[in-house]
């Protein structure tokens, strides 16, 4: 029987503060959520608010790219801490709408040099046979929280307000930085790459170069956009999903993401449990073939069991595809680009999410919501397709399957 990756104590520490980190967001959110609808009374409000959280990672995902592997990593993910936690706490007493959007900006912006690190030095926290369950563990752990984060926060703002959610996630990100403080790993990991100044431009281009002669990294990036731009439609469309295909209330759209969250359980789960035992190629394409076939499911979908089965399923395909595809790309990644490779990963995504969130409403409203999900889930089918027929994906699979059974 395997030994739980938590035996490793730098990888408990890093465990600890990723969940720390990940409750305290889900307690923002809600609280964010409460005061744009219950002081604003405006859903264009929260939309707008959201829409800021993403510019950052849009526009300064450059910036980013071109520094975090030329800081010390333990300096930088502590820093992004204890400045999100002076932000977070702010909101509890002074939150004029201005400062409400600026306040997400920054914590979003922050968030990009915390995770970009704390991706980088993961390999380090454990022995490489342990990499996938490792990565599948932190999953299983994120999205748990996240049913537990919603339920929680939900009842906390309901009954005391949004002022002492802002106070408890500004908690978790001093948890976070503590656990961060005491994680014992060689210096080498944790300091910059190279002395000197950073050098913003010469840096993105030494990372744009690596994926020019990496076409293992460059294509899980490409086909993570297409994922990306499937999946991220679902928090636009599941309130018309909600009304026009189940005949539910709009409220009924927080249901469905518990589904989906449920699914991402389940997902993360099945990944911990198979492992290594099917190649990370099969992994990825089965989920997101998974995921294109939930959204096709929605589209016959008119009862209430068949709407949630198919967040479920489309749960479940999003993390049979993302935890194998991280590891895939450490495995493929020297250590001095790690940094900068999840950098611009995470901004990439952030342009794709952006432009499926903002395309899905103008879908729907001009094609109508059936066609809105079937093309939604052709994107997806087709990200499943392209694992397998890029020769580059084939030829590391083939080649990683020749070592194990060598």
């Amino acid at each position: 029987m395997r030994r739980s990756v938590l035996r490793y104590p730098n990888f408990r520490r890093l465990w600890a503060s990723l969940a720390a980190s990940e409750l305290g967001d889900h307690f923002f959110e809600v609280a964010v959520a409460v005061y744009a609808l219950k002081m604003h009374h405006s859903a264009l409000t929260l939309g707008t608010i959201l829409a800021v959280g993403t510019l950052p990672k849009m526009t300064l995902g450059w910036l980013v790219a071109g520094v975090i592997d030329k800081w010390h990593k333990q300096h930088v993910m502590m820093a992004a801490d204890w400045l999100r936690m002076l932000v977070v706490i702010s909101l509890a007493w002074f939150h004029p709408l201005w400062w409400a959007m600026s306040a997400v900006f920054l914590l979003q912006f922050l968030g990009m040099f915390f995770l970009p690190a704390s991706r980088a030095i993961l390999p380090e926290t454990v022995s490489p046979s342990d990499l996938d369950r490792a990565n599948s563990t932190l999953g299983t752990t994120i999205t748990s929280l996240s049913l537990v984060g919603y339920a929680s926060a939900s009842l906390v703002v309901s009954r005391f307000g949004i002022a002492p959610a802002f106070i408890f996630d500004s908690l978790t990100f001093v948890i976070s930085s503590l656990w961060i403080a005491q994680m014992r790993l060689a210096q080498s990991v944790w300091r910059p790459v190279a002395a000197g100044p950073p050098r913003f431009w010469q840096e993105i281009w030494a990372g744009v170069a690596f994926h020019r002669r990496q076409p293992v990294v460059f294509d899980l990036l490409w086909l993570s956009a297409l994922g990306v731009l499937a999946m991220f439609s679902l928090n636009v469309l599941a309130g018309p999903i909600a009304i026009q295909r189940l005949g539910r209330a709009p409220s009924f759209y927080g249901y469905l993401m518990l589904a989906l969250g449920l699914g991402t359980v389940i997902g993360a789960q099945l990944t911990h449990w198979v492992g290594s035992r099917l190649s990370r190629r099969i992994w990825v394409g089965l989920g997101f073939a998974t995921v294109g076939a939930a959204f096709l499911g929605l589209v016959a979908a008119h009862t209430l069991w068949a709407g949630l089965g198919c967040f479920v399923l489309g749960g479940v395909g999003n993390m049979l595809a993302q935890i194998p595809m991280r590891s895939w790309i450490l495995a493929e990644t020297p250590a001095e680009f790690r940094g900068r490779v999840f950098a611009a990963r995470s901004m990439v995504i952030a342009v794709a999410g952006g432009v499926s969130m903002g395309s899905a409403g103008i879908a729907s409203n001009a094609w109508g919501l059936g066609t809105a999900l079937a093309v939604y889930g052709c994107i997806g089918i087709a990200a499943g397709v392209g694992v397998w027929l890029r020769p580059a994906l084939r030829a590391d699979s083939e080649r990683s399957a020749t070592r194990v059974t060598g």
